[in-house]
């Protein structure tokens, strides 16, 4: 037996080598640091005799040299691979992870080192209780909203029976951070507060074993606080200095404070309230200087999301300024001419944008910050959603770009203005890439990561059909996701791992089968549309009743026909022409759709968009279509999407009819079209019209970004017996390169 003296020795040097139970906190989820409280339960010194006698089973839990006792031994070449001595082979390491979190560290050897001073018996977790099925932990936690104040130093919680630590996890955005603790409260890290929030959850566990002996983690309910805390008093003086003829007011900052408010004590709004004169992120603010011979009395005041703290009062003193006579010019001169667009003025510099948090999104907006420019009234925010510019004018520094696509990477820029001779003058633009968050559908159980890297720490788990928030643009194979539960944590999961992805599944009708009376072999076109009519939107409509009542149609004589079909059917739906049949193109449909919708009086429940590039004349014939000649009301009419803008629809839900072929598309025939009748372009003379096949229209239900594939509701069965299309996937560049030749045509309906 080892001595006494010893034994203290190695359990002094485990407690003085900086493993204390203080917990420490990372900006992100790749570099959590966990501490625990165990360590509190060792003592350093006494003369406790040790318990080299306790048998134990080959390299059980604790026995690290696999002599079948627990002993100083064990402590020591437990202690001498974590400092990196000399590393314990397989067995050693399994026996070393006393408290099975997947580590070893100074909490394993404080709890080796306690057990065999007699102070901690690590037999709860040598034969832990057995469960069935082990408990996961809690991903939606209910929070429950309280407020503190920097007295407040710990949060504290009910003890769980049965249960012997707690996984504390504190959050606000990507700051987190975990603590694993015995006991009921824990620390309050006053630093991660961010906008006066901080997300708090407390999942109890417990080491566990399953029937067959398999150690586990046994998790009990988790509790969730929402610590809100107002923003500090003003302290300090607010200093104003003259910088280039403006005030420069500068003070110091406000714990907890998001902002701070500037008001003007001198003007009075309707309500009593002083005028708000702006806000800013930052400390100081620039203004005018009075000069009518009046102090001119301000009010700083720190605000974050939980209201305004106590501010101060800043006087501004200025010099009252004769007026002076306007010189008059005996020679009249020409007015000069003013320039209607604003020009670019060098002294309203570009905005910069806040280091560590210039924008923050959800699925459909994105809210971006910048710092204030000097000299400017306001700012211009503007983006492109849709193929279509906005903007925004605001006086803050902050704005939310609101009806965003999920998970899409935008470019916005923001520019700073003011008013010259009553026009905006702009100053330089500055510019970012936020990127909405999306919803992602897991395909397979698969962990989430800690890094892009499947080596890297499990953080959470997720099961087959768990919904996940994708907070970035897959990159290298990986998708960046909000961990369920975690109040904002990231994590990483393989793009192979999540197969689905924004879809809209629907049944389609089957445009060989009976359904709402006969078969139609070429009614391809009309048969989606009632699929998407009836089984997205509930309206009980046949591919029939379309056909038949509201889709002109031309039949072949002789094998030729003089239409357009952006116009009118090319042939018959109900029967071929030869080997081949023919159809007709997205502004039919797009009208269908309106008539219909317009006879059954819902037509002003919905919103219809027309995209095609015979609407640009960017197609395989150079032709553009005349919209004047068809009944589409308010429909909205563009150019053909590309393969992000279809994601794009999908990705809000609806469900794009589509135009392109199930084989390699090829020139059919070239009809002579006589221009300036009814079912054809408007003029005179005649025009050509190229038909490319196998042409053939269906429903776009989803799309899979893991195998690069579009989910296809395809109309078409060839079973006169099956009322139901079928599900297909097809490769993004073999669909695009098809529905590109097709004019990339697309008809999307939208319910208001």
């Amino acid at each position: 037996m080892r001595s006494r003296r010893f034994l203290a020795a190695v359990v002094s040097l485990a407690l003085a080598a900086g493993y204390a139970s203080v917990p420490t906190f990372a900006e992100n989820a790749d570099s959590v640091s966990e501490s625990t409280e165990q360590s509190a339960n060792v003592t350093n010194g006494g003369d406790e005799v040790t318990s080299d006698g306790e048998t134990t089973a080959d390299n059980d839990l604790g026995d690290v040299n696999g002599d079948k006792v627990i002993n100083i031994t064990d402590v020591v070449k437990t202690s001498a691979h974590i400092k990196n001595i000399k590393p314990l082979d397989a067995k050693g390491r399994k026996a070393a992870d006393v408290n099975f979190d997947g580590k070893i560290n100074v909490t394993d050897l404080s709890l080796l080192a306690g057990h065999v001073k007699g102070n901690v018996n690590i037999k709860e977790y040598i034969a832990p209780p057995t469960v069935k099925e082990p408990r996961p932990k809690s991903d939606n936690v209910s929070l429950v909203e309280f407020n503190v104040n920097k007295d407040t130093g710990k949060v504290s919680w009910n003890a769980a029976e049965g249960m012997k630590q707690y996984v504390v996890t504190f959050s606000n955005g990507e700051k987190s951070g975990t603590v694993t603790t015995s006991a009921t409260n824990a620390a309050i890290p006053y630093d991660m507060f961010k906008d006066g929030r901080l997300t708090v959850t407390i999942a109890p566990v417990r080491i566990a074993q399953t029937e067959d002996g398999t150690r586990v983690k046994d998790y009990g309910d988790s509790i969730g606080y929402l610590m809100k805390i107002k923003p500090d008093a003003m302290t300090g003086a607010i200093t104003v200095t003259d910088t280039n003829g403006k005030a420069l007011m500068k003070w110091d900052k406000a714990d907890f404070a998001s902002g701070y408010r500037i008001y003007d004590l001198d003007r009075t709004e309707t309500d009593g309230m002083p005028h708000l004169l702006a806000d800013t992120q930052s400390t100081e603010f620039t203004t005018e200087f009075p000069t009518d011979g009046k102090d001119r009395h301000l009010m700083i005041v720190p605000f974050n999301s939980n209201g305004e703290s106590n501010g101060m009062t800043a006087k501004l003193s200025g010099t009252a300024v004769a007026p002076q006579p306007t010189p008059v010019d005996p020679t009249p001169v020409e007015p000069t001419p003013v320039d209607p667009t604003p020009s670019i003025d060098k002294t309203l510099a570009a905005p910069n944008f806040e280091l560590y948090n210039y924008y923050y999104s959800d699925c459909n907006s994105a809210t971006v910050f910048w710092y204030s420019v000097s000299g400017a009234e306001g700012y211009q925010v503007y983006t492109t959603v849709n193929g279509e510019k906005v903007e925004y004018f605001t006086t803050g520094t902050k704005f939310t770009l609101p009806n965003l696509t999920q998970g899409t990477q935008f470019d916005v820029a923001v520019r700073a203005y003011k008013t010259v001779n009553g026009q905006k003058v702009f100053g330089e633009s500055a510019t970012m890439k936020p990127i909405t968050d999306a919803l992602r559908s897991v395909a397979v159980k698969t962990p989430i990561y800690a890094s892009p890297d499947i080596y890297s720490a499990q953080v959470s788990s997720l099961s087959t059909g768990n919904l996940v928030t994708q907070t970035d643009l897959p990159a290298n194979g990986w998708v960046t996701v909000f961990i369920p539960g975690s109040g904002g944590q990231k994590g990483y999961v393989p793009m192979a791992n999540l197969a689905k992805y924004a879809n809209s599944l629907i049944g389609v009708i089957n445009q060989d089968g009976w359904l709402g009376g006969d078969p139609a072999v070429l009614g391809c076109e009309e048969t989606s549309l009632a699929s998407v009519l009836r089984n997205q939107f509930g309206i009980d409509v046949s591919k029939n009743t379309l056909l038949n009542y509201y889709m002109p149609e031309q039949a072949f004589s002789n094998g030729t026909i003089n239409v357009d079909p952006n116009y009118c059917f090319w042939g018959s739906p109900y029967h071929m022409e030869g080997s081949v049949g023919y159809g007709v193109y997205a502004p039919v449909i797009a009208q269908s759709a309106h008539q219909y919708l317009k006879y059954i009086g819902q037509r002003d429940d919905f919103s219809i968009r027309l995209n095609t590039d015979y609407y640009t004349g960017n197609n395989v014939n150079k032709l553009k279509f005349d919209p004047s000649k068809l009944d589409l009301g308010d429909t909205k009419i563009s150019g053909g999407l590309d393969l992000n803008g279809l994601k794009a629809e999908l990705d809000r839900g609806a469900n794009p009819i589509v135009w392109y072929s199930e084989v390699n598309t090829y020139p059919v025939c070239t009809q002579v079209v006589n221009a300036g009748g009814k079912l054809t372009n408007p003029g005179t003379g005649t025009y050509n019209f190229t038909w490319y096949g196998r042409q053939h229209t269906a429903v776009l239900m989803g799309y899979d970004d893991s195998t690069g594939k579009f989910i296809i509701g395809n109309v078409e069965n060839f079973d006169s017996s099956s009322y139901f299309g079928v599900t297909d996937y097809v490769d993004y560049d073999f669909f695009m390169s098809t529905y590109t030749t097709l004019g990339r045509q697309s008809v999307v309906l939208y319910k208001k």
